[in-house]
């Protein structure tokens, strides 16, 4: 039988919504943002658990706000570390014992993820062993030196925006996030470290409404 866990990652601070409120805390069309992230997974039957880390001291208050909105009965809730990358990696340890065939990674502040999209990066995983959704660029992408010089001028057409969650076999993710350890440098995402370590991922068509919730004005779309 295959065994596809998710982990949810919300244990950031949210320092740039410019309010004590964690930006998963706030209330979208009535339900917490956490919560619309959290839910589409608890609606498949093949994801069997979800890890769900959130800040130092948060774990009841975590409870509390997603207890009237979705079914705790699958959902693990967790502290996290003092980065994404620490709090993923902390929990695919404690998904150890469970010995998941499959992983999910998502942001807890992607609320408008869907069963579909999910799905379709389930799909890739089992194939490849390696996915991410991305979607293309509309803008031309730059990359600029700290005085704001452009040094380089990217190719749009080869250029992606990676989304979550992004999907792994589970012992393959976990060594890699092992090795990643003992680097000095962070990585941006669950894809880059895989790929630096284990081998390539491969990439599937995401959806535009997908988008992460980073500041004040995202929660209005």
């Amino acid at each position: 039988m295959i065994k596809v866990a998710g982990v949810i990652t919300a244990a950031g601070l949210s320092r740039r919504m410019g309010s004590d409120l964690k930006k998963e805390y706030r209330s979208l069309e009535g339900c917490p943002v956490l919560a619309r992230a959290v839910r589409p997974f608890l609606l498949m039957d093949i994801i069997y658990k979800l890890v769900v880390t959130v800040p130092q001291g948060h774990i009841q208050k975590a409870k509390d706000l997603l207890n009237p909105f979705i079914d705790m009965n699958r959902v693990f809730i967790m502290e996290g570390g003092h980065s994404r990358q620490e709090s993923v990696f902390n929990a695919l340890i404690a998904l150890k014992k469970d010995s998941p065939n499959y992983v999910l990674i998502h942001d807890g502040a992607r609320p408008w993820v869907t069963q579909k999209l999910i799905q379709r990066v389930l799909e890739a995983v089992r194939n490849y062993g390696a996915c991410i959704p991305v979607v293309s660029l509309t803008e031309a992408p730059k990359i600029v030196d700290p005085s704001g010089r452009i040094v380089k001028n990217l190719n749009r057409q080869q250029t992606r925006i990676a989304q979550t969650p992004q999907g792994f076999i589970y012992e393959q993710i976990l060594k890699a996030y092992r090795e990643a350890q003992n680097s000095l440098e962070p990585c941006i995402d669950d894809a880059e470290i895989f790929s630096s370590r284990i081998g390539p991922v491969f990439t599937i068509e995401g959806e535009i409404r997908n988008k992460k919730i980073t500041f004040p004005q995202d929660l209005e779309v």
